[in-house]
């Protein structure tokens, strides 16, 4: 057995399929002028970024379980988005909570060390330059949706015992309305 590692240059796109074929020649058989040669192929996929989001607070909290919200408490989000490493170009992250909840802001977002951003501000700036829209019509549709615009990220960092992520924390409010 013949084992081989490569490595794949940075601007490889999550999700992309790589193909690889090795070939392999010899001397030809005693008798005969014809080399021999044989072939195998392998494919692979470039991995995808992963999202995890959770609710880490409920205030004022009435019922002291962030699972139980009433109306006029606010629930303060977190996700993680895990970058794998390389290049991923017009990257856009959206959410839209549920019908009744309003997004009020976007807190922070904050990258790990070696995650770069080509978006206008870098990522101090993304938290206000969020987007807050509107899904549908009525007052349990307001401000549903949070966008925000990443542009081209490139993890370039090169450890990988560590997965490198990005951060944001968002407020929604619930609402008094049907």
């Amino acid at each position: 057995a013949v084992t081989y590692t490569c490595e794949i240059v940075s601007i490889i796109e999550p999700g992309k399929l790589i193909d690889n074929e090795a070939t392999l020649g010899w001397d030809p058989v005693a008798g005969s002028n014809t080399p021999s040669v044989t072939a195998d192929n392998a494919t692979i996929m470039m991995q995808q970024p992963t999202v995890d989001k959770s609710i880490i607070a409920l205030s004022p909290g009435y019922s002291g379980n962030l699972m139980e919200a009433q109306i006029g408490e606010v629930a303060t989000y977190e996700v993680f988005i895990t970058i794998p490493r390389g290049t991923a170009n017009m990257v856009l992250f959206e959410d839209v909570v549920a019908e009744g909840l309003a997004v009020v802001q976007v807190d922070e977002v904050i990258a790990d060390v070696g995650i770069s951003t080509t978006a206008t501000g870098g990522f101090a700036d993304m938290a206000a330059n969020a987007q807050i829209t509107a899904v549908g019509s009525g007052a349990v549709n307001q401000d549903r949706k949070v966008s925000i615009d990443f542009g081209t990220i490139r993890n370039a960092d090169n450890d990988n015992a560590t997965d490198e992520k990005i951060r944001i924390v968002y407020q929604a409010a619930v609402l008094n309305s049907q």
